[in-house]
């Protein structure tokens, strides 16, 4: 897997302290994407076992409260993204927040992609950014066409949940 960069303190994705992986590379090209650097699948870095421990020691600080995967995009390299967040998930036991391009309905019928969300994230920002429906004010999202999605309880109540980013 390609990575693009690797944040132990970071405020602005997630509510709280997170450790941030972003991926490298992505299908989607959204105009005006904050993140266009992530897009090459032959740029960033090789993923190693040795940063995947160093990456799981960094998410069991006890000041992290919670992992973001972002991108690139993430469920490009779905394989690969289920076996480190598994791993992430089993030994921190902390929410695993992920953005992807994908809407929740694309990544259902995907049964690689859906391996990866209904195991291990806890929170789904989901969708393309669309320039036309940008709003700052939205939180952990850029654009008001995408949702933030509580996974377990989407599972359980068998239809999407949105998460209420107000009591949480």
């Amino acid at each position: 897997m390609r990575y693009a960069k690797v944040r132990s303190m970071d405020v602005v994705n997630g509510y709280g302290v997170m450790c941030s992986l972003f991926t490298q590379g992505c299908t989607h090209h959204c105009p005006h994407c904050f993140n266009e650097e992530t897009w090459d699948f032959n740029g960033g870095k090789q993923w190693t076992n040795e940063l995947e421990n160093k990456f799981i020691k960094l998410c069991q600080n006890p000041h992290i409260d919670g992992i973001s995967i972002l991108g690139g995009e993430p469920l490009d390299q779905a394989e690969d993204i289920y076996k480190i967040l598994f791993r992430v998930k089993k030994s921190t036991n902390k929410p695993i927040y992920m953005w992807s391009g994908y809407t929740f309905e694309q990544i259902k019928s995907d049964e690689i992609k859906w391996k990866v969300i209904k195991n291990c994230v806890d929170i789904l920002i989901d969708g393309e950014f669309h320039e036309a429906e940008k709003d700052i004010h939205l939180q952990l999202r850029g654009s008001s066409n995408q949702r933030v999605i509580d996974i377990q309880k989407t599972i359980e109540d068998n239809k999407v949940v949105l998460w209420n980013t107000c009591t949480n």
